[in-house]
């Protein structure tokens, strides 16, 4: 248990938060700096002298290799005894430099007794100095960075970084191999957080009530019990869900640890049009097994009803887990996947991919249908696999339910690359590094709330700004108290209703913001804009979204943990990475047309078009 503990608190713990920082569009999130549990061994720390203490052997080795580094001379144990280490200059028959260290008493410490630190050696001993650079002495300097962030330099920075701070070279391999281990050091491994992540549930549960978590787990053919899955929903993202419009983003990304898996997310938008994260998952891949059991655990958090609509890409296990799960919901299909798929199957420059996001987006069947006529005119392949999708899942005027400005799952995305710092790390960190993140999001939000003036939230607000520009040099021609007559510049008509909140494009009551034809006849009434926004845009639904906050957890040693979590030895599940780097691509959904990448596309000849030969090996006499 005493081992278990230092885990946590050499991995895990975190003891105090320096700030918060603003994030938006929530791209490229950067982590919340942290005191490192351990000694930075940089070149402000790395003073030897008598007297001096050091957690084990290992760390006085460790030290003083760094202390040879940056003072560019080389040393070795001439006296490598149970309870005590003598080092002295490589080349000892000129330089007496010699420092001594004793354990002390029966403890795992050594301290320094004895230290002679003059130099006399020459330039050619000292110049060999970069021998002591070993993958566990780099792990040691690099500790620090990856314990504040959970996401330190990459594998391929860090030679010139090494070179540039400790003047030493390194090679690529050894560079990973010292990146594995500052990590392991810093959040601990992934078989300790394996086993400390039902303590770590049950404390971040006590430290944020409301919070509400599942652990799967299954028997291997030795009778120990292993992770399966691990359900979590923080406690004050459940409470601000109520307050959020019923369209759910759903989407699933890999992992890329020693353990593989995947990281499943559901995601709304708030009043502000910002992702509000809901729901988080850990399974071992996406299959529908997986997926049924996630949609499960959510049904719990989200009720069914035909007020409720997922968006997602066209992934077949999370179709078929939407429809067992949630039969009264509406699906539909991510548009940005759709035209990538068309981009892919048919060329950039055919112009289709434009065309189909433009139909997507149209409000009116009248407007859907030209923009498909124009598809089928220039590739009538193109219309009967949007066809075969189902008009229904990508289009707007055709989906039977309420998808507001969601058209795709661009803030799935936005979260996924959010998280991408942390999807290498151990269980507990990463599943952390989601508890800080959304702590600084929600904090951020909570200022900008403060700073708000009158009831539209920020974003809104800007939308407002641009909808009245547009729909500045319409004429409005009054037809009753509140119907106006709006004629577009193009000479179109729309009728407008500001009692009804309605225009004849459809905008507005679809996106429940008023739309350029009902700016610009709330402009000639001199009628205050902010009336006709809907009332989920409004700041009285953004406040309670981040009204409560998420805390900390506190150390296990001081709380209570009821005996059957404590116990409770989790095993790591049997899925392990394969030898090599792990890749940190996206990989394709299901349905996804992989001909987006390039170096899988097969090569053309350039003279008939042919496959498998090029312009000067061509036979073919048509060619």
């Amino acid at each position: 248990m005493t081992e278990f503990l230092h885990t946590f608190q050499k991995g895990i713990r975190i003891d105090e938060v320096y700030g918060y920082e603003d994030i938006e569009p929530m791209f490229g999130d950067d982590d919340m700096d942290r005191k490192s549990a351990h000694v930075d061994l940089s070149k402000e720390d790395d003073n030897m002298y008598v007297g001096r203490t050091f957690e084990s052997r290992e760390d006085f080795r460790t030290a003083l290799s760094i202390y040879a580094i940056n003072r560019v001379f080389r040393f070795k144990f001439t006296r490598y005894e149970k309870k005590y280490l003598v080092a002295e200059c490589y080349d000892k028959k000129c330089c007496d430099w010699r420092v001594v260290a004793h354990q002390v008493g029966q403890s795992e410490e050594y301290e320094v007794t004895k230290a002679k630190l003059e130099h006399m050696c020459n330039v050619e001993t000292r110049s060999r100095f970069s021998k002591h650079a070993t993958s566990k002495v780099v792990a040691a300097l690099l500790r620090a960075k990856y314990a504040k962030a959970f996401c330190g330099p990459r594998a391929r920075d860090l030679p010139d970084s090494l070179l540039r701070e400790h003047n030493v070279r390194m090679s690529y391999w050894k560079g990973w191999k010292a990146k594995e281990l500052a990590v392991e050091t810093a959040q601990g491994t992934d078989e300790s957080s394996f086993t400390l992540l039902p303590v770590y549930l049950h404390v971040l549960q006590l430290a944020n009530p409301g919070t509400v978590y599942h652990l799967e787990t299954e028997l291997d053919e030795t009778g120990d019990e292993r992770f399966k899955y691990v359900f979590l929903v923080l406690g004050a993202c459940l409470k601000g869900l109520k307050y959020i419009r019923r369209v759910v983003v759903v989407d699933g990304t890999h992992l890329f640890g020693k353990y593989l898996g995947c990281l499943l997310t559901v995601s709304c938008q708030d009043a502000n049009f910002q992702i509000y994260p809901v729901a988080f998952a850990i399974v071992d891949s996406e299959t529908d097994e997986s997926w049924t059991w996630f949609m499960s655990k959510l049904s719990e958090i989200i009720k069914d009803g035909p007020d409720l609509t997922f968006v997602s890409d066209r992934n077949s296990s999370i179709i078929k887990s939407v429809g067992l799960v949630y039969p009264e919901a509406h699906h539909g299909a991510c548009l940005v996947h759709i035209r990538r798929n068309v981009k892919g199957k048919y060329g950039r420059k055919s112009g289709l991919p434009a065309l189909v996001w433009k139909a997507g987006n149209k409000f009116r069947l009248k407007e859907f249908n030209v923009v498909c006529e124009r598809i089928k005119r220039r590739n009538k392949g193109c219309w009967e696999y949007l066809e075969a999708i189902g008009v229904s899942n990508w289009s707007r005027v055709h989906f039977s339910g309420e998808r507001y400005n969601l058209m795709s799952s661009n803030i799935a995305e936005s979260l996924n690359n959010a998280l991408l710092p942390a999807r290498g790390s151990p269980v507990v960190a990463l599943l952390e590094f989601i508890r800080k993140m959304l702590g600084r999001w929600f904090e951020s939000r909570r200022k900008k709330i403060a700073r708000t003036v009158g009831d539209i939230p920020i974003a809104v607000e800007r939308e407002l700004l641009k909808r009245f520009k547009g729909g500045l040099g319409m004429t409005v021609l009054a037809v009753g108290r509140w119907d106006f007559e709006v004629v577009a510049k193009d000479g179109e008509q729309f009728l407008v209703s500001l009692e009804q909140q309605t225009c004849s494009c459809l905008e507005f009551q679809k996106i429940r913001i008023p739309c350029v034809h009902a700016m610009a006849a709330a402009h000639d009434r001199a009628l205050e804009f902010r009336t006709l926004v809907g009332e989920m845009h409004r700041l009285e639904m953004w406040s309670p979204t981040v009204q409560e906050s998420i805390l900390p957890v506190r150390d296990p040693s001081e709380v209570e943990v009821p005996e059957e979590i404590r116990v409770l030895c989790l095993m790591p599940p049997k899925t392990k990475r394969p030898p090599g780097r792990p890749p940190k691509l996206r990989i394709h959904s299901v349905g996804e047309y992989e001909g987006n990448n390039k170096s899988k596309q097969p090569n053309k000849c350039g003279r008939c078009g042919g496959v498998g030969h090029n312009r000067v090996t061509c036979t073919n006499p048509l060619g």
